[in-house]
């Protein structure tokens, strides 16, 4: 029998919208399907600090609704490490800071200058280029919190030396896991094939995003552990495919017009500067030769004198 194939792609307006999405309640067909029982709990309700870095799902959300302060301390922490970098980066620009203004830079607010506000219009006055960064935030069960601080850390700071550069910069959020088994068809067994995707922006192009919101999307392991998993939770028919460990991660066929962070794997991010020099090789390998010149000579202090991108 020819296998069933099973293609659930969902894509959201918004990081909201996702909240939306996730904070309607789990029927008791969809328990049933990923839990066994009406009454058992889920993977996302576990009480798991060390794998979700949150007390329930509940914290979960308040979270990402409110802003992850404990977080932005931490995220604060990794940025002043690579600070360094990231202002030795910079080309000159024409851009001018003060206390008040539409948009933070996050390295001068972590600087602890106080004029670090500045108007977009500004920045990006005649400015066409447009970054699209698809991120997949999906991560091993054993990688450490730290690690995806770091990945998180390094992303922002290379948001920054973009958007620094008059480069626009929009962030799309992606998780993909696939799965497989088989289901009954009049008495035989047809094999199932599952894929599902989940597409969310969280930074329009000339958008300022609040750094603690920021430091949670990015960063924080309930963004899979716990959001993600209970979008999966609310689709019964995936449940007798992807229960066992909900999936197996998959990465992205990314657009042209995008530049992709693959799925992590726990290698790179031992330290902010390991997670910035991963994140710049990542970025690297989908630019021209010119553009990895550049590249290369606005990071040298970061890659070090014999290291190349």
């Amino acid at each position: 029998m020819k296998t069933h194939y099973i293609h659930d792609k969902v894509e959201f307006d918004s990081f909201e919208d996702f909240l939306d999405a996730v904070s309607e309640p789990i029927s008791d067909t969809c328990r049933i399907a990923w839990a066994g029982d009406a009454f058992e709990e889920l993977s996302s309700e576990e009480s798991d600090w060390a794998f979700t870095h949150t007390d329930n799902f509940d914290h979960a959300l308040k979270l990402a609704r409110e802003g992850w302060a404990e977080g932005v301390a931490e995220f604060d922490e990794s940025f002043r490490e690579i600070l360094p970098f990231v202002q030795g980066a910079a080309r000159v620009n024409s851009i001018e800071y003060a206390p008040a203004g539409s948009h933070p830079n996050i390295p001068l607010m972590c600087s602890g200058s106080p004029a670090f506000m500045y108007n977009r219009g500004e920045a990006f006055a005649g400015t066409t280029r447009i970054v699209r960064l698809l991120y997949n935030f999906s991560a091993p069960s054993n990688v450490a919190g730290y690690k995806l601080i770091n990945r998180g850390v390094a992303v922002a700071g290379l948001v920054d030396y973009l958007e620094n550069q008059g480069t626009a910069v929009e962030i799309i959020l992606f998780h993909a896991v696939e799965g497989e088994g088989h289901r009954d068809v009049n008495g035989e067994s047809q094999p199932v094939k599952v894929l599902h995707e989940e597409f969310i922006p969280v930074k329009r192009a000339g958008e300022a995003v609040e750094p603690d919101r920021l430091a949670f999307m990015l960063a924080h392991p309930s963004v899979n552990r716990r959001l993600s998993f209970r979008l999966r939770e609310q689709c019964a028919e995936l449940g007798p495919y992807l229960r066992w460990g909900y999936g197996s991660g998959v990465d992205a066929k990314a657009e042209p017009d995008q530049i992709y962070f693959p799925r992590m794997r726990g290698a790179g991010y031992s330290t902010p500067k390991d997670g910035l020099k991963t994140a710049l090789r990542f970025f690297a390998e989908q630019l021209d030769e010119t553009q990895r010149a550049r590249l290369t000579e606005d990071w040298a202090a970061v890659l070090g004198e014999t290291e190349t991108l």
